[in-house]
């Protein structure tokens, strides 16, 4: 399946502190639409275009770390795309399509 953005979601920086947000929405007592990531979660949302899929998602994330190559690291890559991808789509950050 193919994994479409919602193109109202951007990813901010702060500090050290990455969030997706919806900049047309209202934060001052909405708190709770804030969604908080960490590095690896802003390389996975950076690394998704249009119409992507959840392998090449993975590849583009595995290709940035060009040293580690083992089972082990490739494994958890793995792993880390998918529990993230599948956030995002509780979120409703992001859908599929066939």
């Amino acid at each position: 399946m193919k994994i479409i953005k919602n193109e109202e979601i951007v990813l901010r920086q702060v500090g050290e502190f990455y969030f997706l947000i919806d900049p047309k929405l209202s934060y001052n007592s909405e708190v709770e639409n804030l969604f908080q990531t960490d590095e690896i979660g802003a390389c996975i949302w950076n690394c998704i275009e249009s119409e992507d899929t959840e392998n090449g998602v993975f590849i583009k994330v595995l290709n940035l770390f060009v040293d580690e190559k083992t089972d082990d690291f490739k494994n958890q890559v793995a792993a880390d795309v998918r529990d993230f991808l599948l956030v995002l789509r509780k979120q409703c950050f992001i859908s599929e399509v066939l």
